[in-house]
């Protein structure tokens, strides 16, 4: 079995060998979204209603963290979504160009967003990229632990 983070670790050492080849850097950005995407899907979260549009397991934890409360799960879910477009092009857009920029930044926004999640404390202020990833934003905690991990449907 295998965790969340050993797919960000296995992006990491795929992109310091990728040598700019295209299919690696797909690669490396699919993986990192993927591990985030595992890492969030843990944590527990209130159900959201069902729209007369049915979402995908990627949509459905997207949209069940932007109507999260916590402030914290909204920015990861706005994070989450930015990062799946990018996911989407490396998959599917195979006549677009992928970049070494859109690889790295996925996986070093992935990476930031695991060391958010793990040094989370009490009032702690963390910092998330938008979706851009020219800023950053400063949340507040407000739970005493880091999220719990699973989806409540």
């Amino acid at each position: 079995m295998i965790l969340a983070e050993d797919l960000l670790s296995y992006s990491k050492e795929l992109y310091k060998t990728a040598n700019s080849e295209e299919v690696a850097l797909r690669n490396v950005a699919r993986n990192s979204y993927y591990a985030l995407f595992h890492e969030l899907a843990t944590i527990e979260l209130k159900s959201i209603p069902i729209t007369e549009r049915s979402f995908g397991s990627h949509e459905q934890l997207i949209q069940q963290l932007r109507a999260s409360d916590d402030e914290i799960h909204r920015k990861l879910g706005i994070l989450l979504a930015s990062l799946k477009s990018i996911r989407t092009k490396a998959d599917y857009k195979l006549h677009q160009r992928f970049t070494d920029h859109d690889a790295r930044s996925t996986m070093l926004k992935v990476d930031r967003a695991f060391k958010d999640l793990s040094e989370l404390e009490p009032d702690e202020e963390i910092d998330i990229e938008n979706d851009l990833g020219t800023s950053e934003q400063s949340i507040k905690s407000v739970s005493n632990n880091p999220p719990k991990l699973s989806i409540v449907k």
